[in-house]
């Protein structure tokens, strides 16, 4: 990499940094996603200070109401453009979460997976591939989105594959940050997915599909599930 390579805007030189934020999201020169992971884990840490502060103590109702305004939105905002890929950037921000569950009354006790059974939450690893899921739904079904299917997608372009009409065709590419870009990383989890999701004439019936068609087939149980609730990620939704 040569970088003594310089731009010039109307005869000027433009300056060299690492990272520049476009519309809240940071964007590192290496384009991978591990300095606005960093930046969405602090700032959604101070949030939950002060709530800490601000309530003597946090209930089921509060938490519903408070969680998803002022600490997931921050943890999920454009995630469709920084989602990690790394085990230690989405493992910080599953530890957010976490810490959250653990502020409710008469929860800090349970173990992280029984919390969220307990507050009717996912893992924030299967939420970022559900937000995945529904953008690209929108795309291709063209619902509710002005963006355009041929600038992220090709349909697979045969009629012998099984599976619903709308399968994508997977590209080859070279690196990391091309195989963890949107329009490659979705494109297995969506062709995996049934017909009677795919084919849901609306976002709220496909949203509602989808939850349904993971916890039939993707949330594992065990035995401990009958005492505690654990739910567990399948490794497929990793």
């Amino acid at each position: 990499e040569d970088d003594s390579y310089q731009y010039i805007l109307n005869g000027q030189p433009l300056s060299i940094v690492e990272e520049q934020k476009d519309l809240g999201v940071l964007i590192h020169s290496s384009l991978k996603p591990s300095s606005q992971c960093l930046k969405a884990a602090k700032r959604t840490t101070r949030v939950l200070f002060v709530l800490r502060r601000g309530f003597v103590q946090i209930d089921k109702e509060l938490f519903r109401k408070t969680y998803g305004v002022f600490v997931r939105s921050h943890l999920e905002y454009a995630i469709q453009a920084w989602r990690p890929w790394f085990k230690k950037d989405y493992l910080q921000l599953e530890r957010v979460q976490a810490r959250a569950t653990k502020m409710v009354k008469n929860l800090s006790h349970l173990p992280y997976e029984a919390r969220l059974v307990e507050l009717d939450l996912f893992p924030l690893n299967y939420r970022q591939l559900r937000g995945d899921l529904i953008q690209t739904y929108r795309i291709v079904r063209g619902r509710n989105c002005a963006l355009e299917f041929a600038e992220f997608f090709e349909l697979a372009g045969t009629e012998h594959l099984r599976g619903h009409p709308f399968k994508l065709q997977r590209k080859f590419v070279h690196t990391e940050v091309r195989r963890n870009a949107f329009s490659q990383r979705v494109v297995g989890a969506w062709n995996g997915l049934p017909d009677e999701v795919v084919l849901s004439e609306t976002v709220d019936t496909f949203k509602f599909k989808l939850d349904t068609h993971f916890l039939r087939n993707y949330c594992q149980y065990n035995e401990d599930c009958v005492n505690s609730g654990r739910l567990r990620l399948a490794d497929t939704y990793r």
